[in-house]
Parts: structure tokens; sequence; C-alpha cells
């Protein structure tokens, strides 16, 4: 039994792959993140499984290949099999044996070509509609651990996203972003202790103060949502009814997005409209229970709330 053209078939897949499409696309790799003026997109196509680096080590030499540029090698050396054919050993004689070579090269274009398409899909979705994206890198952030070291790249290019949103105008992205970082900032308030003061990650931080120079520096008509929640504090200060302690970094970042937008009166309103109501609401007055025999104050939280109201009053526009 004979297998017919599988050799031809093999080349001319193979042809194809390197000599036209393969050019073409590392063209477009090679454009990955300049739409959206990021630094970390490309780290996060670098992660995707076909273009994921594979280290050989030779001695002291070290060479770094994508997964698909590995396969593409490997398939255009198990050509030699055909160039220089071995006699079977002990004399063996069946239809694997005879039609090995044929067989290695076929296995091997055919996982090549599986590997091709999944990175034309990648390379597709990178370089296609900014709301499909971003909807994958949330996915692909929410799956891994808290204690991966690439979760960061992932926020950090979320957060281009939002800084790509409000200068191009795309409410489409608006959504998507709101519910991320509505998710985000209840999850680290959620499983945090409460009696102590809370530190967000510097990437959430430097978003929202990043987002306050852009709004106070350009016309933003169509992302009234987003504009809201950095201007007015409501991420670093919460949308829950949580009693948290603020921390000196988050104090001082708000401050920092104060003097960024102090003048433009309708953000400098908005930041104040939303204080006022954590104030009064979250940071609400408690009655003392005064023991006039002891002469002290029995409700010891009453104390602590007035400390932390004096605390907000004079590291907050609250007057």
């Amino acid at each position: 039994m004979k297998i017919n053209y599988i050799v031809e078939i093999c080349v001319a897949i193979d042809i194809a792959i390197l000599g036209i499409a393969y050019p073409i696309i590392v063209d477009k790799i090679s454009n990955i993140g300049d739409r959206y003026k990021s630094n970390y997109l490309s780290v996060l196509f670098n992660r995707e499984i076909p273009q994921r680096p594979v280290i050989l080590s030779f001695r002291e030499e070290r060479i770094e290949l994508s997964i698909f540029q590995l396969a593409l090698y490997v398939t255009i050396i198990s050509f030699l099999f055909l160039i220089f054919p071995i006699e079977p050993p002990f004399g063996w004689d069946n239809f694997f044996i005879n039609n090995s070579a044929k067989l290695v090269v076929f296995i091997l274009t055919t996982i090549l070509t599986i590997l091709f398409f999944q990175w034309l899909n990648k390379i597709v979705l990178y370089n296609g509609k900014p709301t499909s994206l971003l909807s994958y890198i949330i996915k692909k952030y929410k799956m891994l651990n808290k204690e991966s070291l690439g979760k960061q790249y992932f926020l950090k290019t979320i957060n281009e996203f939002t800084f790509y949103a409000i200068e191009k105008q795309d409410e489409h992205l608006q959504k998507t972003l709101l519910e991320f970082y509505y998710s985000e900032f209840s999850l680290i308030r959620k499983n945090h202790d409460k009696s102590k003061p809370l530190i967000y990650p510097a990437d959430l931080y430097s978003m929202v103060h990043k987002l306050n120079v852009q709004l106070a520096n350009s016309s933003n008509l169509k992302l009234p949502a987003i504009e809201h929640r950095a201007v007015s504090g409501w991420w670093l200060l919460g949308e829950d009814f949580e009693e948290i302690p603020i921390s000196e970094e988050t104090y001082n970042w708000l401050w920092s997005n104060l003097y960024v937008i102090c003048d433009n009166e309708k953000f400098v309103k908005m930041y104040w409209s939303n204080a006022h109501q954590y104030f009064d609401f979250r940071l609400g007055a408690i009655p003392e229970d005064y023991d006039f025999e002891y002469k002290k104050v029995k409700n010891k939280k009453g104390l602590k709330r007035e400390e932390k109201r004096e605390g907000f009053s004079s590291s907050s526009i609250m007057h």
C-alpha cells in the first residue's frame, strides 16, 4: 500500500505558510499595540500559545523561538528524511516503516497547519475590534491567580484601553470598562481586612490619576460615566457601604487628582458631591453614650467614628 501525493501536498502547504503567509503575519505582529499606543499588548500576545517563547540551550548558547517558529523549523528539517532515505533497521518491512518519512512529514505539517490557524486567529483578534479584544483580555485576567506574575500586564493593558476610549471617545468600550472596574475595586474591598487602611494596587491609583489628567485636558462628550467615576473619587472611596479606613496613600492620590482638576468647576463639584455623600452616609456621626456616674464615654465606637470624620474632613474638600 502506498501513500500518494502526500509529499507534494505537504510541501505545497509548508511553502505557502513559509513563503507567503508568514512574512505578512510577522508584519502584522510588529504593529500590535500601535493602535492603542500600548506598551503591554504585545507582551500579552507573546503569552499566547502559538507565540509563546521556547528557549533552546546548546552548551552556552541560548536560542529563543516561538512555538510556531519551532514547529516550522522542525517541519522543514523533516524533509531531510525524504531527501536522504535511510534503510529500515533489522530488515523491518511493513506499511509504517516503509512510509515513516512521509508519515512524519504529514504529522508535522498537520501540527504546523493547526498552529498556523490558531496563530492567525490570535492575530485577527489582537488587530480586530477593540470591544472583542478588551472582553477577551478581561476574561483572561479573571482566570489568572492573584499571585500570577503576568496578571499585572493584563491590568496595565486594560488601563491602556481606558485611556484609548477617552482619547478616541469610543463609547462602545464604556460599559465593559465600568463593569470591570466595579468588579475589581469591589473585590479588593471585599477581601480586605476591614480593621486596616486599604491600599489599592499602584496600577489602579495611577490609572485614576492619568484619567483625571486626560479628562482635564480634553473635551469628553461621550463617556460621562467613566468621567464621573474618575474625577469624583468614586472608585477610590468605594461604591459600597463598607466601613474601611482610608489609607494615607489613597488620601495622597485623591489630593493629586484634585490638584489636576481644581480649575474645572464641574469636576470639583463632582468630587465634592461624592465626598459629602461619603461623609454623611458612610461616616455618619454616632451619638456618644456618656456615663455621668463614672464621667466617661461608654460608646467607644462613637469616638472612633468622630476621629474618622475629623480625618476625612482635614484630608478632603469638605468646605
